[in-house]
């Protein structure tokens, strides 16, 4: 403690002696671990934002002011005296914020040690979530135009080397097109009724996001790894995902299996939690843990209404309950830094209609699902409910909500066997092979 208070004491005689270096400090009286400096820090950030002029004298007056002691000209003439150059000061606040995390951590460690017995897993999210806040970079919030409109051209230049495409690729692009791609921190919603096929769509844009070179992490409470694994080894491998249960193949086919799961575990990084009724407190602990440990850039969730609820009770309405996981869902995408995609479950309602596509206030049980996600998708097949149709093997994605874009639906190819969806414009002949 007494060596971070001398480095406190440094920088404030370094900010006396040339109070210009502040716009080069960024240092908040909470990470000034004793009293006193962070009191005069506290003045000092006071006086800079009124334009007041800062030298020993004025901050000192402006000390009396606050405080109502008198013997602050001494703590400033030692600190003036022993100050750093001030060409030296950025480099020794680093250090100051690095020591201050330092006993934030281990705050954090001590109440863990004190609370977990009483709370249990809940005390471990909680500690997670603040270590996690503690080594995250610090981010400014507060800005001017001239600042949000640099970003906003990172972004522009961001996606030009991307060749136009902002987020991570869905392998669809027409979608990408609407989209721009899952962008960082928003939630997608993708709503279907059963039978339409929303894991495999899930699963298509995962294993296309894995093997562009993005890890993602798959948090299933539908279907178990080996049921989900299979899936992805029938798409990759363009085999079909009857013939591989029942383990029926031909000897060119089971080649075709070594391939695909050589493909998969050399190209693609995936992570998967197959838990069944998984909390949302559950899922955001192990979205954390993969992002820490493996940098995932994407985290897909089949599905909401199979979360569960945390902080509401299990007997209240259900859209209560999938309320809190909606938003669990989005503050954990804003909290990452990475794009949520999860699947929902569309009223059957939709399936009394003559026009049976569903749209936005289908979604089952909650209007939070509309208000907190960012983009919201709808899937359809005509095949499901027409045979004959001539849109055999076409899968509608309707474009309901899109804070990006504009909003409509795209078509793509279905591949039922292999469970592949395809971009629209490959050879769409043998759907069924």
């Amino acid at each position: 403690m007494e060596f971070a208070a001398a480095l406190e004491q440094e920088v404030i005689g370094s900010v006396l002696s040339r109070p210009a270096i502040l716009s080069e400090i960024d240092l908040e009286p909470s990470e000034f671990s004793s009293p006193l400096w962070r009191e005069v820090w506290s003045v000092i950030q006071g006086m800079s934002v009124r334009r007041d002029a800062i030298d020993i004298l004025t901050v000192t007056e402006a000390l009396i002011r606050e405080t109502g002691r008198e013997d602050w000209l001494g703590h400033l003439g030692k600190a003036s005296t022993e100050a750093v150059t001030p060409s030296a000061a950025p480099m020794t606040a680093a250090r100051i914020r690095d020591m201050s995390r330092e006993r934030l951590a281990v705050e954090v460690a001590h109440e863990l040690l004190d609370s977990i017995r009483q709370r249990g897993l809940e005390a471990v999210d909680d500690a997670m979530r603040k270590l996690a806040a503690i080594g995250a970079p610090k981010q400014r919030h507060e800005c001017g135009i001239r600042e949000a409109a640099q970003d906003a051209i990172g972004l522009m230049e961001a996606a030009l080397e991307a060749d136009g495409l902002p987020g991570i690729t869905s392998g669809l692009g027409d979608l990408d097109q609407l989209t721009g791609g899952f962008h960082p921190g928003d939630l997608y919603v993708v709503g279907a009724r059963p039978a339409m096929g929303k894991t495999a769509f899930s699963l298509n844009l995962a294993l296309s996001a894995a093997m562009a070179g993005a890890p993602v992490g798959i948090i299933s409470a539908e279907q178990p790894r080996e049921q989900i694994a299979m899936r992805m080894m029938a798409i990759n491998g363009k085999l079909s995902l009857a013939k591989m249960r029942a383990a029926d193949l031909t000897e060119s086919e089971w080649r075709q299996v070594t391939t695909s799961v050589v493909s998969l575990t050399n190209v693609a990084k995936i992570r998967m939690n197959d838990q069944p009724a998984i909390s949302i407190a559950e899922a955001q602990r192990q979205g954390r843990q993969w992002v820490q440990q493996y940098g995932i850039k994407a985290l897909f969730v089949d599905y909401i209404q199979r979360l569960r609820a945390v902080s509401v009770s299990k007997d209240a309405p259900a859209h209560e309950r999938v309320g809190e996981v909606v938003m669990g869902l989005k503050e954990l995408a804003r909290e990452l830094g990475i794009p949520v995609i999860a699947l929902a479950q569309v009223n059957r309602a939709v399936d009394q209609r003559v026009d049976k596509r569903p749209g936005m206030a289908d979604l089952k049980d909650s209007g939070t699902i509309e208000q907190e996600a960012d983009c919201v998708m709808t899937l359809y097949r005509d095949e499901v409910y027409n045979p004959d149709t001539p849109d055999k093997g076409v899968l509608e994605i309707g474009i309901e909500k899109n804070r990006h874009g504009p909003i409509g639906a795209v078509r793509a190819v279905w591949k039922a066997a292999a469970l592949q969806v395809l971009p629209f414009t490959v050879d769409r002949d043998g759907f069924d092979d």
